[in-house]
């Protein structure tokens, strides 16, 4: 079954991932340690967010309280007031080899206020994205905003 979109995602492959969805969520949980009651943040990666969301609906069907979103390449405008769409956003460079070239990358509503806004954020990539820039980039940009950080690597 495809990780993602990209180059399609037939019927077919919907059904597939649909029967597979509890298992997956079920065996991620325990994986990752997830606790219900924590605030937990699904984080897909660019184009990688089919996948992610469904998991974090899945997540959220058994329980726990999820939220998501996705890394991206476009920069916003982020304010700190009530009400507005960005309030909070971090920086970090590229961790895929994106045929666009190196850059930055950008996460919005991870983080803001005192402490972690998060218990828990699970990461989740497809294989080329796995990488040394990865773990110097983007996850040590996350930890100031989480008590725990998991990378969740698709097939």
């Amino acid at each position: 079954m495809p990780a993602g979109a990209r180059h399609g995602f037939t019927p077919h492959d919907h059904r597939r991932l649909a029967d597979a969805l509890p298992r997956l969520g079920a065996g991620l949980a325990r994986a990752a340690g997830l606790v219900p009651g924590e605030r937990t943040l699904v984080l897909g990666t660019e184009e990688l967010m089919h996948l992610p969301l469904r998991l974090a609906q899945t997540l959220a069907d058994a329980g726990h309280h999820v939220a998501f979103s996705s890394t991206t390449r476009s920069p916003a405008v982020v304010v700190a007031a009530q009400g507005y769409a960005l309030t909070s956003g971090i920086t970090f460079p590229a961790h895929d080899d994106p045929a666009d070239g190196p850059g930055p990358r950008f996460a919005y509503n991870v983080g803001g206020g005192d402490g972690p806004a998060w218990d828990h954020v699970l990461v989740v990539v497809d294989p080329p994205a796995d990488t040394a820039a990865l773990r110097s980039g983007l996850l040590p940009a996350l930890a100031q905003h989480t008590r725990r950080t998991s990378l969740v690597v698709t097939p």
